[in-house]
């Protein structure tokens, strides 16, 4: 694969964050610039991130919004019907390259944008499991391809299980509460399959080692969207850690609007007698109340999928461009959490966390 300049260009700044300005747009006024269309599943992390991420990377590969290209976004609340239409308004008038975030956007762009328009998806938790690509070892089969959401689900679990002090007489009983929106339900299926066993082989979102000696219950609330809905899912799965709290060692945040967001984590510290293990690193860094949090860098998610779209920019085809999982996995912890539960933490623990991501 040729490597231009604007490929150079993106390398760079990605290698160089903050150092690396591009000083011109070679965009052609004749031409006029190449649309991108941005569709969120919704106006919330990780969303917001991954799409400045990608768009700050862009400019800094020499794709510049209102220069040479020309950045349209839309946002559908978490709705899959009006994702839908919002995809078929995009396909009436096909930009150069459609840029789907988060799940309920990518399944609508799986039903409704098909032919030679080339998609990135980005922030999506099961891929595989919503048919957008087959594995991420191999080319995309249609006009799909992008970078998921999520850390694979062996390494959080295997890592929580030997990290989390416990009776290893017994199975790690683990408490995840979720909502009904597709990405919690692909979540939960990955898991479960994981539990059976059911995939062994690589550290990719689709096949892992089997998990052992965790016993997961998990509960479902139904999604609640609109001014107001947040707050109802938190209310709803109040009662739910109420219920498991007895039971369980742990609590384990979902991979979707409520495991993203601070009132749900807020909730569960102030609800529940056990800890809370936190899906981003905002759960603990900006204290929002867990113990821990193993998580992606969603800025690099962003800045990956610029690179994939630079790359359909310069007219390579999306079936040469393989999908991807998030390149960095950190780890972040509060220790005032820690000791107020009674957790003793480890040199080597503390060695595998970088000081700004240890609460103190």
């Amino acid at each position: 694969m040729p490597i231009t300049r604007r490929r150079w260009l993106l390398l760079l700044a990605l290698a160089s964050v903050g150092l690396t300005h591009c000083t011109s747009d070679p965009a052609d006024p004749e031409d006029g610039p190449r649309q991108i269309v941005i569709i969120d599943s919704a106006d919330a992390e990780p969303y917001n991130t991954a799409r400045e991420a990608m768009v700050e990377a862009l400019r800094r590969a020499g794709f510049v919004d209102g220069g040479s290209i020309e950045i349209v976004r839309h946002e559908v609340d978490n709705d899959e019907a009006r994702a839908r239409a919002t995809c078929q308004l995009v396909a009436a008038n096909p930009p150069a390259v459609v840029v789907v975030n988060g799940t309920v956007a990518a399944r609508a762009a799986k039903a409704t944008l098909e032919g030679d328009l080339p998609v990135v998806f980005t922030s999506v938790t099961d891929p595989v499991g919503e048919a957008l690509i087959d594995d991420f070892d191999i080319p995309p089969p249609a006009n799909i391809t992008g970078v998921s959401y999520g850390v694979p689900i062996h390494m959080r679990f295997n890592v929580i299980k030997r990290r989390f002090p416990h009776d290893r007489a017994r199975a790690l009983r683990i408490g995840l509460v979720h909502s009904s929106m597709p990405q919690s339900r692909g979540y939960r299926r990955l898991i479960e399959a994981a539990l059976a066993g059911a995939f062994v082989g690589d550290d990719d979102l689709k096949t892992y080692a089997r998990l052992s000696g965790l016993e997961i219950t998990f509960r479902e609330v139904p999604f609640v969207g609109g001014e107001g809905g947040l707050e109802a899912m938190v209310d709803a799965a109040r009662a739910e850690i109420r219920a498991l709290d007895g039971q369980v060692d742990l609590f384990v945040s979902p991979s979707d609007i409520l495991g993203t967001s601070r009132p749900y984590a807020e909730m569960v510290a102030a609800t529940a007698s056990k800890p809370l293990i936190g899906l981003g690193r905002d759960d603990v860094v900006e204290r929002w109340g867990a113990l821990g949090s193993i998580y992606p860098s969603v800025p690099d998610i962003g800045q990956q999928a610029a690179a994939m779209v630079v790359r359909l920019l310069e007219g390579e085809p999306i079936g040469a461009i393989r999908p991807e999982t998030p390149q960095r996995t950190g780890y972040a912890l509060d220790l005032a959490v820690a000791d107020r539960f009674g957790i003793p933490v480890p040199q080597e623990v503390l060695d595998l966390i970088r000081p700004e991501d240890l609460v103190r």
